[in-house]
């Protein structure tokens, strides 16, 4: 099912708008000023301005940016909302190891991204906590070291039963390689994948084969309606 997949690091509309033809209805935007994804402010609003009437989900991504830069973000995108009446939906993903309390200030839905030593206990008791984004990259670099599954067994022992609780959701970004994504599905349960919009999409940099980005996006469709593998 296409609206169990995210696409990530959207920099123009025709990306976006070829995403939807195909059903995807979740996309994430990179405020990250060291990404190859990086997104300017007034390119997004450009972006946004056209937003259609039903629902989709907008995950806007910061790490160690200012708060007020990122209010003032929020406060754009709130206006754009409802000035075009849209149903849409915000939410905040981060990939930093600010204070709990940072990521909570917001009042908005956030997703945070897991890495090792972070402090994973306090980001747990944020009321505005709904998710955790696992990197497929990472995941793969802790089973060059350590027992994949063992990670796992000890994270879900750990804190699954809050998890299941909160009902927060676990993300998995990246998709390659597609035998070692689906050995990570079999492990732990994902709710999202999502597609970073990168060089296996790319015919050079940033510009985007958006033939290339329909059939990867169909593909990953097909496996979710049949619960994978792929």
């Amino acid at each position: 099912m296409k609206n169990l997949i995210r696409l990530d690091g959207i920099y123009n509309y025709e990306t976006l708008d070829a995403a939807r033809s195909m059903g995807v209805q979740s996309f994430q935007f990179d405020f990250r000023p060291r990404s190859l994804n990086f997104l300017q402010l007034h390119v997004f609003q450009e972006m946004v301005e056209r937003l259609p009437k039903n629902k989709e989900t907008f995950f806007l991504h910061f790490s160690n940016e200012k708060d007020f830069l990122i209010a003032k973000v929020i406060e754009d995108f709130r206006d754009t909302l409802e000035k075009n009446s849209s149903e849409s939906e915000l939410i905040l993903e981060f990939s930093d190891e600010k204070d709990a309390g940072f990521y909570d200030q917001f009042g908005i839905p956030f997703f945070w991204n897991y890495s090792p030593g972070s402090p994973l206990e306090e980001v747990l008791q944020c009321y505005n906590l709904r998710g955790v984004v696992w990197s497929l990259d990472l995941l793969n670099s802790f089973d060059s070291s350590r027992s994949l599954e063992l990670i796992f067994d000890q994270f879900w022992d750990s804190y699954g039963e809050h998890i299941q609780r909160m009902k927060l959701k676990n993300l998995i970004r990246g998709v390659r390689p597609l035998n070692f994504l689906d050995r990570v599905l079999n492990m732990m349960p994902f709710d999202f994948i999502s597609l970073p919009v990168d060089h296996h999409f790319e015919s050079s940099y940033r510009n985007v084969n958006l033939s290339v980005l329909r059939a990867e996006i169909e593909v990953f469709g097909q496996a979710l309606e049949k619960d994978l593998p792929f």
